[in-house]
């Protein structure tokens, strides 16, 4: 972090250079392969919506809603979420704070636990690696994450409007699904606002409401 490169360069694998390794595009002082990035697809700026991208072309796949639950409730002030073991290889295409929260922007955090669950709370974990976030996503707009998700692997999702983090409550635990796959969402908690940056430690609360966050995904069979 906090290494730009000088003007005239660009950041290639890693390293400033003053030009692209072959088969790389520079697309804003950043070198991408345009086949398959999904921000510069095909040519820079060309953002896939489903956050798919081969042979630069954006791919628009048939997708399934996760079912979160409706809502019960707002809490304010905190960042909530939920979390889950993915039963199935799959893909996340994209994520919402439900518009009954509020019309703020959105602040979404995506996390991957790297050494199993979280610890239920006051205990708390740092042991995860963020795959996506963003605390600008305007209005009812989708938040385009196009992560792959391994069978067996541990996600949590966080998810608020606006600087007051609210959040629109749903039970917890809840029984869902992808596709076939039934699988059961817990309550996830960070103690701090995602507003201004990503959660640094979460813990899990079975018995509190989970933070409604929604997901469009497909299931890889």
């Amino acid at each position: 972090c906090n290494n730009p490169c000088n003007d005239g360069e660009v950041c290639s694998s890693g390293t400033c250079d003053v030009s692209c390794q072959a088969g790389l595009t520079e697309c804003s002082g950043m070198c991408v392969d345009t086949d398959y990035d999904p921000d510069n697809c095909g040519m820079c700026d060309n953002v896939c919506e489903e956050g798919l991208c081969s042979e630069g072309q954006c791919i628009s796949l048939p997708y399934d809603l996760l079912d979160v639950a409706t809502q019960s409730s707002i809490y304010t002030s905190m960042a909530r979420g939920y979390y889950f073991q993915a039963p199935v290889d799959l893909y996340i295409l994209g994520l919402r704070v439900p518009p009954e929260a509020g019309t703020e922007d959105q602040n979404i955090h995506l996390i991957k636990f790297n050494s199993g669950p979280p610890p239920t709370f006051s205990s708390t974990t740092s042991d995860f690696t963020t795959l996506a976030y963003s605390s600008t996503i305007p209005g009812d707009e989708w938040f385009t994450v196009g992560v792959y998700i391994e069978a067996g692997t541990w996600v949590g999702v966080l998810g608020t409007r606006g600087s007051s983090d609210a959040n629109s409550y749903g039970p917890t635990p809840y029984t869902t699904s992808f596709g076939s796959y039934s699988v059961t969402i817990t309550r996830l908690l960070y103690q701090g606002s995602i507003d201004g940056g990503p959660a640094t430690e979460v813990s899990n609360e079975p018995s509190g409401n989970i933070g409604r966050v929604e997901m469009k995904y497909l299931v890889l069979n």
